[in-house]
């Protein structure tokens, strides 16, 4: 059992990872992802400094967020270029 717990530990995100997520934000990224999931702000911002506050929903919430922004910002820039 206890190799169970250090394997799961092993396969959290660690601080480097979770400043990557947290700096890819767009603005306001954190009240968005607490709205979605009907939690605090505070959770979020929590969960994105420490991986000792993993919560899986959070980080899948933060990437698609963040992969979302990206592709509207490279969709603008394909429309401006088309222009």
């Amino acid at each position: 059992m206890l190799q169970h717990v250090q394997s799961h530990k092993s396969a959290m995100l660690n601080t480097k990872e979770l400043s990557k997520i947290k700096d890819a934000l767009p603005d306001g990224g954190m009240q968005e992802i607490a709205d979605s999931l009907n939690i605090h702000k505070e959770t979020v911002r929590r969960v994105l400094k420490s991986p000792a506050s993993y919560r899986k929903d959070v980080i899948d919430t933060a990437i698609q967020l963040v992969k979302d922004f990206n592709a509207a910002v490279a969709a603008q820039k394909q429309k401006i270029k088309d222009l």
